[in-house]
């Protein structure tokens, strides 16, 4: 067998085998349960092909796909969404080990590949119901295809992946937006240079047009976005815990052992290409940036499109270490971390260090998916003609997902409704997850489930009457 064959196989099977083991093990959170919703109903009307927008302002290629497949296979939805995740990851994967091997290597694309495996960021959403592969793969098309166009003189093909890569992320997610920083830096520095020919302005060109249809014809999508932007009289009071929580993110996720492999990377790739130290220093430190500046609502993973930049000094510093026995230890010493976590994350992410927010959003927060499918059973056990929700999707989606027909639902801000079905001798339940009961309203509880942590739980209540 081919030496090179024989490797992208062993990369391919790591990678399956990290991505498929214990998949449906981890339990549906409210955002996989609301893509869940969104498929079912896409599945079963087409016509409603565009709720993901009207509902939310998310652009709906993902959903798009997982309801296709749901037509043909009827299987779980969340489990399809989660299976595209890895196709893309996989995706993702062939992309980075070629972007090492044409910067320099193919031992350099093979380093990369097995650190974007092992990269418990990457691992985790590789495994979720969620766009975040996606979202990377698209944003890799762009920083190829501008090292294509501006290091390879690459300037058609070039060209081809930076448009692909900006119209697949804009239908995937809004965070794509922030190609635009990215493509435009690139661009605008080498008008500087006076580097630019007729294909580059027409790149451009259309750049402004598909932004321009962006702000008339999806003004949900920007409505949506805007409400994550911190208006100029906040940014500051914001801007430190956004700088604090991302330092804490890197750590968390990265570990202190790798962070050290960056900045040796980073000094060693300096001396080798300065510009490629530099602009990859400059696209991340960009991204990262403008988050901490414009989030006022801030998760890991609105800037794990970017992070194969931060990989990429890694796998420098891991090359130039492997050249002695010593520096091969060292490495295998510093990835030990990352393979703890990996392995907890696979096999029990209860017990997995992940940074707080991220615990909180995926184990023991209101969002988990932890607990719904018990709070399930006392609501099949206990019976009523209406079920009181919230307007999250833990109760009201996570109950059809673990296989109960819902009885007539009443959100638990309609205080008419709650209070006509009770007049009218209606027994009600009351199932929460985010809240608790409003002033004037009596209740029994049925039960509680808590969540891993005891940090929040699930709550069924007998609602007797609310006044």
């Amino acid at each position: 067998m081919p030496k090179n064959l024989f490797k992208n196989i062993t990369l391919l099977s790591l990678f399956a085998l990290t991505r498929l083991v214990n998949l449906s093990a981890f339990p549906p959170f409210v955002d996989e349960l609301l893509y869940f919703r969104w498929v079912k109903t896409i599945t079963s009307f087409p016509s409603q092909f565009m709720l993901p927008v009207i509902e939310d302002g998310q652009p709906p290629l993902y959903l798009w796909l997982g309801s296709l497949i749901s037509q043909v296979t009827h299987l779980d939805p969340v489990l399809i969404l989660r299976l595209i995740s890895i196709l893309f990851g996989a995706a993702t994967l062939y992309l980075i080990v070629r972007l090492g091997t044409l910067i320099h290597s193919r031992r350099l694309g093979y380093i990369l590949g097995i650190l974007y495996i092992l990269f418990p960021m990457f691992l985790w959403y590789d495994r979720l119901a969620m766009s975040e592969s996606m979202i990377t793969f698209a944003g890799l098309l762009n920083i190829i295809g501008l090292y294509l166009r501006f290091y390879h003189h690459s300037i058609l093909i070039g060209t081809k992946l930076i448009l692909t890569g900006l119209l697949l992320g804009l239908l995937t997610k809004a965070t794509a937006l922030l190609f635009v920083p990215i493509i435009i830096s690139c661009y605008f520095y080498n008008y500087y240079k006076k580097k630019l020919v007729r294909t580059d302005y027409f790149l451009l060109a259309t750049i402004t047009l598909i932004l321009l249809g962006i702000l008339f014809y999806a003004q949900s999508i920007v409505v949506k976005g805007s409400s994550f932007l911190l208006s100029p009289q906040v940014i500051l009071s914001h801007l430190y815990s956004n700088m604090y929580s991302t330092i804490q993110w890197l750590v968390g996720y990265s570990t202190l052992p790798l962070i050290f492999l960056y900045c040796f990377g980073i000094y060693k790739l300096y001396f080798y290409n300065k510009s490629l130290a530099i602009w990859s220093t400059y696209f991340l430190g960009l991204i990262i940036g403008i988050e901490i500046v414009i989030a006022k609502i801030y998760f890991p993973r609105y800037f794990l499109w970017v992070m194969p930049l931060y990989l990429f000094p890694i796998g420098w510093g891991i090359l130039e270490l492997s050249k002695s026995k010593l520096g091969k230890l060292f490495v295998v010493i510093c990835l030990i971390p990352l393979l703890r976590f990996d392995y907890l994350l696979i096999t029990n992410p209860i017990m997995a260090p992940f940074p707080a927010i991220e615990r909180w959003q995926y184990i023991s927060g209101w969002p988990s998916g932890y607990g719904i499918s018990s709070i399930t059973e006392l609501v099949k056990n206990n019976p009523s003609d209406y079920l009181v929700v919230e307007k999250n999707e833990a109760c009201r989606t996570g109950l059809s997902y673990y296989g109960f027909v819902l009885p007539k639902l009443i959100e638990f801000e309609d205080d008419k409704a709650i209070k006509s079905a009770l007049s009218s001798g209606y027994k009600a339940n009351l199932c929460q997850s985010q809240q608790y009961p409003k002033k004037g309203m009596v209740v029994t509880n049925i039960g509680e489930v808590s969540r891993p942590g005891g940090e929040s739980s699930l709550r069924l209540n007998n609602l007797v009457s609310y006044e």
